[in-house]
């Protein structure tokens, strides 16, 4: 009698739809506040000067503007660079801090945490000076600009963050994370 086989290939991408959003198109050359990413490796530092690259479950001391309008936040207490699906800022104390100029009366903050998720919040007033980032214990991109989202960007920058909320995904290690877009191939046959 002829054995019988079963094979199964499985195949998923995920790349979201319509075009891909950065918030850096946030700003404009004359839009000022700040955004950081720890899913930008090339960003993180485990010291404040910006000269050693922060490390997988290593310390975490200092995340680059990624606006484009130079406002890195430090921490003089290390946080932990953690990874799930998505890569975060792990709390072990202490807060992250941004020098940042007057943004005005209608700025807005958001970000995403394991907790609490998306957080937006709109008119908030941010003087010149030194910014304490949210004290999240698992903390996630942060946005601050010193203006109001349209509709259009706010729904674009939640569906962004919502995709990298730390613990978003319940996949061990996080294997499968490649910034944004994954590919499992995974084969199966019985035995004969």
């Amino acid at each position: 009698m002829p054995s019988l086989g079963l094979s199964l290939s499985l195949t998923a991408r995920f790349r979201g739809s319509g075009p891909r959003f950065n918030p850096a198109q946030l700003f404009s050359s004359s839009t000022d506040g700040c955004f950081f990413d720890p899913n930008v490796l090339s960003a993180v530092w485990s010291d404040t000067a910006g000269t050693t690259a922060a490390g997988l479950g290593g310390l975490l001391r200092r995340m680059d503007d990624l606006s484009g309008n130079g406002n890195n936040a430090t921490s003089s207490t290390a946080w932990a660079l953690r990874r799930d699906v998505t890569y975060s800022a792990q709390r072990d104390g202490g807060t992250f801090s941004v020098t940042l100029p007057d943004l005005g009366a209608d700025a807005t903050v958001a970000y995403v945490d394991h907790a609490s998720g998306v957080t937006i919040l709109t008119g908030q007033t941010i003087g010149a000076g030194s910014y304490a980032l949210p004290t999240s214990a698992r903390l996630g991109p942060v946005i601050i600009i010193d203006r109001a989202l349209t509709a259009p960007e706010t729904a674009a920058l939640t569906t962004w963050l919502t995709a990298r909320r730390p613990g978003n995904w319940l996949l061990g290690l996080g294997v499968w994370d490649d910034a944004g877009a994954w590919t499992d191939t995974a084969f199966w046959q019985t035995a004969a």
